[in-house]
């Protein structure tokens, strides 16, 4: 029986694409609502998540928050831009090293479950993973449209592993590269894992990250760590990361 489950976040966890999804959201928003000079710095928002940001955009720019229909315009249009940007800069989606075997050695061997939980649009999300080769397909999977909090995302994607288990988890562990992602940890008690180059790591490291791994190449100390890591022993205010 799969008593442990880890709940992966996307954007600089599975995949190398927070550069490329920031400037095509940017792109989305002007062209869609003429939202010029958008603040890029998603992590100044009250919470790290496309539905948060996209209400306090529409609430700063136009003192409401937007409706249904302006959200699918919104996501249709991120999608095209993604997409395009693929066409002309492949290269700009690619896979945090070894983030796929590491799904596939977790699926394949016992004692482990995988969910997703990521703050973007899960369209959007869905298409980086595919196009870095990052296989995700019957996996839970919650994104902004399950909550504007990362708590609510993460909690969601829990709730689906266990549905589809029909169990619940002995151990939870959420696997993130920004402060946010520690944070949500933090708040829900799940022991964290950090992901992230040196600089990234002292940063997830002096928040209270118990380790932090560059990327997940190497498969065996990997899950090693997802078994020993704890609870981050302090939250952060900023999310920044």
């Amino acid at each position: 029986m799969d008593r442990s489950l880890a709940v992966f976040d996307v954007d600089g966890t599975l995949t190398d694409t927070a550069d490329v999804d920031s400037a095509c959201f940017a792109e989305a928003l002007a062209s869609e609502f003429g939202f010029e000079g958008v603040n890029p710095d998603w992590t100044s928002y009250s919470e790290f998540t496309d539905s948060m940001i996209i209400d306090e955009i529409f609430e700063e720019r136009l003192g409401r928050r937007p409706d249904p229909g302006e959200i699918t315009r919104l996501v249709d249009r991120f999608v095209a831009v993604l997409e395009r940007a693929h066409v002309e800069r492949p290269d700009d989606f690619t896979e945090i090293p070894g983030a796929g075997t590491l799904l596939e050695e977790l699926r394949e061997t016992g004692g482990w479950r995988v969910a997703v939980a990521t703050g973007g649009w899960e369209r959007s999300a869905r298409l980086k993973l595919r196009y870095a080769g990052v296989g995700v397909d019957g996996l839970p999977f919650a994104s902004a449209e399950d909550s504007r909090r990362r708590a609510g995302i993460v909690t969601a994607a829990v709730g689906r592993a266990e549905s589809d288990t029909g169990n619940s988890f002995a151990r939870v562990v959420l696997i993130g590269d920004t402060l946010w992602d520690l944070q949500t940890a933090a708040e829900l008690g799940l022991p964290f894992l950090g992901v992230g180059g040196a600089r990234r790591a002292a940063t997830l490291l002096s928040a209270g990250a118990v380790a932090v791994v560059p990327g997940f190449e190497d498969v065996g100390t990997t899950v090693d760590l997802l078994a020993r890591v704890g609870v981050p022993d302090k939250g952060v205010g900023d999310g920044s990361a």
